[in-house]
């Protein structure tokens, strides 16, 4: 029997085992975010996968609520689902924003491409990490994990906060003004519920194991 078999009773592995597909849900959906910074309009194909992971969600709430796992855990539990959840909203309230408006300098618009291309490869690297987590049944390797998803949300951090100075001392219309400082800060957004994913698998795991 794995470690994972020994701090996990069936219902709980079920809960983590169903919750692997929202991540996997999120992937597919930063495929297409990586293609519609390319050129492509995905909106609408974003939208259909944002909407399965919501009812996936909502069947994963069910079961936690519905007494599946220990009462200790139902709490970080929700959470932990709700974050997961919060990743693919903000993948498709970025492809939105990126679709309706595009900056009318030429320059500001290639530095929002180049910086929304960075931003999606931090996305695929943290989403993948995440999914490992789900599938490794080490503690030791989940935390190990959950630190390298820790690093890349910094270096998301770093691409927001290049946006925002660029933003302040550049003289632009307001609309290109407003653009660049709210996809920065939904493209922030979205490897924080990474980080915060990430987090509360951990937190479970230590809940059920302490």
């Amino acid at each position: 029997m794995s470690l994972f078999e020994d701090i996990f009773d069936s219902g709980e592995r079920r809960v983590i085992g169903m919750s692997r597909r929202i991540i996997e849900y999120a992937i597919e959906a930063n495929m297409l975010l990586e293609k519609m910074i390319a050129g492509e309009d995905n909106v609408a194909e974003i939208k259909i996968i944002e909407r399965s992971a919501d009812k996936e969600v909502f069947m994963i709430t069910n079961s936690i609520v519905g007494g599946a796992i220990a009462p200790n855990i139902i709490d970080d539990m929700l959470l932990f689902i709700n974050k997961e959840d919060d990743i693919i909203d903000n993948i498709f309230n970025l492809s939105r924003e990126l679709k309706r408006y595009r900056c009318k300098k030429r320059s500001m618009a290639s530095i929002i491409r180049k910086s929304m291309e960075e931003s999606a490869k931090l996305n695929d690297r943290s989403l993948s990490l995440l999914l490992k987590m789900h599938k490794t049944d080490l503690v030791w390797r989940i935390n190990k994990l959950m630190l390298d998803i820790e690093l890349i949300e910094e270096d998301g951090d770093v691409i927001k906060d290049s946006m925002f100075s660029l933003a302040y001392k550049t003289d632009m219309n307001f609309k290109d003004f407003y653009h660049m400082m709210e996809v920065g800060h939904i493209a922030d957004d979205i490897l924080d519920s990474c980080r915060d994913s990430s987090n509360m698998l951990m937190s479970i795991m230590s809940s059920i194991i302490s």
